[in-house]
């Protein structure tokens, strides 16, 4: 998490400033081949070049010649800098400016052996002096032997702005939706936790795979902003965006079935199947790399609304119902407000789904709380009901052993006993008073459970409780029925206060 946020501040102390003035490359560029060991520019109007959109400009397996043309608007004085040329796509690119050598995003070459592969996104140095009003000429040779995969886009930026950090632009896409990482982290540490220590496990560790994935998911989609990296990397992030779609698709949709538990086992294998078929067919043969992400997570949320919709009208509540229209609505913004839907929506979406189902745990964990306060407090009345009940048919009978002899006394007829340095003063309802030899601790482990002990030096008959007057302190005084007053302790208030009530656990 340290490196991730240093990276990120990294990206903004580097960067050019906000809202910076840039000038991209005109549309369509001339393409040629590059004949083998051919290192200067050559005559784009030659046989064997073609006209066609810059992003169509394809180095995947093979080197070539591209020829764009920037147009800067024409300033009254001199243009100053610095300047930079951004470069972005799955290539190594040497550049020249107007006819004069820019610098080089790794070195192409005519094979993979020779050549060493560039950044994804690169920002080379201009001098100033080299750009001029109006038309520029930026010529690329560029090769991409190194490529995984074959993107039918693989150039993504020519252009020319003030020099900075190029993930600037890429990162500022993604501001807001990484402010999700942290809910991505609590989530997954709290339902791993919760499935690792309550009987109840899978859907809270299906909900801990929401979050590891959907946070594994966040960094590699915005990692392209947040680490500079060379372009065969590329290709494994895209392949991992898939995968992470696929896996929070699926994820999705188990959470769904296992919390409303719609569709019988039978169906839930169909509805697993024809999940994991139309998923793997989106992935093989839907084109584009964001396509295969946005359909993938549209037909795990679709399939995740199959069991709400089924529990709504099973059960009439509105609950499942909420979700069903939650999952419609998630899947609809893909085509409402597509630019958005894998760079932001995806994971507010997600966060929202985790942060319900963090407060419906904590709501579930108070009402779990106060039921087992409340058989705590039941199992305690009935404890000293029964503890009262036997001292009433059997008397228990407490040995006190004072200057030498052993008197035995019946527990009932005692009203408190307060502890004096090595001995126990023993105060009888009747008013007699006996100093015992010995501890106030062991004396109180042989006493029936209508005895509380109130204060560190005092327990008292709980029979003889009359009245409780509180202090400005917190703490408290008892007055007893037949032996005077005894101290109440802050910590043992609440309970004293049950007893004198006739609340449930006032033994």
């Amino acid at each position: 998490m340290t490196r991730l946020l240093a990276a990120l501040a990294l990206v903004f102390l580097l960067a050019f400033p906000a809202g910076a003035q840039s000038w991209s490359a005109n549309a369509l560029v001339r393409v040629c081949p590059a004949a083998p060991g051919q290192t200067a520019p050559p005559d784009f109007t030659r046989e064997g070049c073609e006209t066609r959109p810059y992003w169509l400009a394809d180095p995947q397996g093979r080197t070539l010649w591209i020829e764009a043309v920037i147009e800067i608007e024409a300033a009254p004085g001199p243009l100053s800098g610095p300047f930079g040329l951004y470069l972005s796509g799955k290539m190594a690119a040497q550049a020249w400016i107007n006819g004069a050598p820019v610098g080089a995003n790794g070195a192409p070459g005519v094979s993979a052996a020779q050549e060493t592969p560039g950044l994804m996104d690169a920002a080379l140095f201009v001098p100033a002096q080299l750009l001029q009003g109006g038309e520029n000429r930026v010529v690329l040779l560029a090769s991409g032997h190194h490529s995984v995969i074959s993107l039918t886009a693989p150039v993504h930026r020519i252009a020319i702005a003030p020099y900075g950090d190029p993930r600037r632009a890429i990162v500022e896409r993604y501001q807001a939706s990484l402010v999700t990482l942290g809910v991505f982290a609590l989530a997954f540490v709290f339902f791993a936790l919760l499935a690792a220590l309550s009987h109840r496990r899978t859907g809270p560790a299906l909900l801990a795979a929401l979050a590891l994935v959907g946070g594994g998911q966040l960094i590699a989609e915005a990692g392209r902003g947040l680490f500079a990296y060379a372009y065969p990397v590329q290709d494994l992030r895209l392949l991992a965006l898939a995968g992470g779609a696929a896996l929070i698709a699926v994820c999705t949709a188990a959470w769904s079935a296992h919390r409303f538990a719609g569709p019988g086992a039978r169906a839930r294998m169909v509805l697993a199947t024809g999940l994991g078929g139309g998923i793997l067919a989106i992935l093989v043969f839907t084109p584009g790399f964001d396509q295969k992400a946005a359909y993938t997570l549209i037909a795990g949320t679709l399939a995740a609304a199959i069991p709400a919709v089924l529990a709504a009208v099973r059960r009439r509540s509105p609950v499942p119902a909420l979700w069903a229209a939650g999952f419609c609505l998630f899947a609809a913004s893909a085509f409402v407000t597509p630019q958005s839907f894998l760079d932001r929506t995806v994971f507010w979406a997600l966060c929202g789904l985790l942060l319900v189902n963090i407060a419906a745990e904590a709501r579930r964990f108070a009402a779990e709380r106060r039921a087992r306060i409340g058989e705590t407090r039941r199992a305690d009345a009935l404890a000293s009901a029964l503890a009262r009940a036997e001292q009433a048919s059997r008397p228990v009978q407490i040995a006190l052993v004072s200057a030498g002899r052993t008197d035995y006394a019946d527990a009932a007829a005692i009203a408190r006993l307060n502890a004096a340095d090595d001995y126990v003063e023993v105060v009888f309802k009747d008013g007699r008073t006996l100093l015992h030899t010995g501890a106030l601790a062991k004396l109180e482990a042989e006493l029936p459970a209508s005895f509380l002990r109130v204060h560190r030096s005092c327990i008292v008959n709980i029979d003889e409780i009359e009245a409780l007057e509180r202090d400005a302190g917190g703490s408290g005084r008892l007055t007893l029925k037949t032996a005077g007053e005894a101290p109440v302790s802050r910590r043992i208030l609440p309970r004293v206060r049950q007893a004198l009530s006739g609340a449930p656990g006032g033994g």
